[in-house]
């Protein structure tokens, strides 16, 4: 009886899951040197899977209305500059030279009461060229890596709006608690 009561509890929990999910709307925007597509295709991906959304659709309206812009800039290009870059490349590998690509994440988030609020998020990712990246790609593909670092900002995302209430949390065990 003991087993019935928690697989009652369990489905009890994801029932009302399915309730509290939103139908949300996005806009996506890019800025910098990456495929617009690819970076919203991962955007709506990651939204999709994580299972918070009843529906997910581009557009305005909805429960909830995502406005989101990622933003990619190179920084400290080969070691900071492109001397540095002239005088490695002749050497081959030896002197390595790497690079850093950071990643800005701005999003606002509506409610169709009228809550706002905006998330910015950062991440980066340096790539390691010459001599150290035989050892690095060992490891990790670096365009692997990016894609990893940009779905890691929507899922960070994700869990912030969470927090803040704009999508449901796990209910509560007491709630459906049928006793021992």
């Amino acid at each position: 009886m003991k087993e019935i009561m928690h697989v009652c509890s369990a489905f009890a929990r994801l029932l009302a899951m399915e309730f509290l999910k939103p139908d949300a709307t996005y806009s996506f925007a890019t800025i910098g040197e990456f495929s617009f597509e690819d970076a919203q295709s991962e955007f709506v991906d990651v939204l999709n899977k994580s299972g918070y959304f009843a529906a997910l659709t581009e557009g305005d309206g909805g429960d909830i209305h995502i406005k989101a812009q990622l933003e990619a800039r190179i920084i400290n290009t080969w070691r900071g500059s492109e001397a540095w870059q002239q005088f490695s490349a002749p050497t081959g590998p030896l002197i390595p030279v790497w690079g850093t690509e950071k990643f800005d994440m701005t999003a606002q988030v509506v409610t169709k009461d009228h809550e706002e609020k905006t998330y910015s998020l950062t991440d980066s990712v340096t790539t390691v060229l010459r001599l150290p990246r035989v050892i690095a790609n060992t490891f990790k593909i670096p365009a692997r890596v990016k894609k990893e670092v940009r779905e890691n900002i929507w899922k960070t995302l994700i869990f912030k709006m969470q927090q803040d209430g704009f999508l449901p949390t796990l209910v509560s065990d007491e709630i459906f608690d049928f006793g021992e």
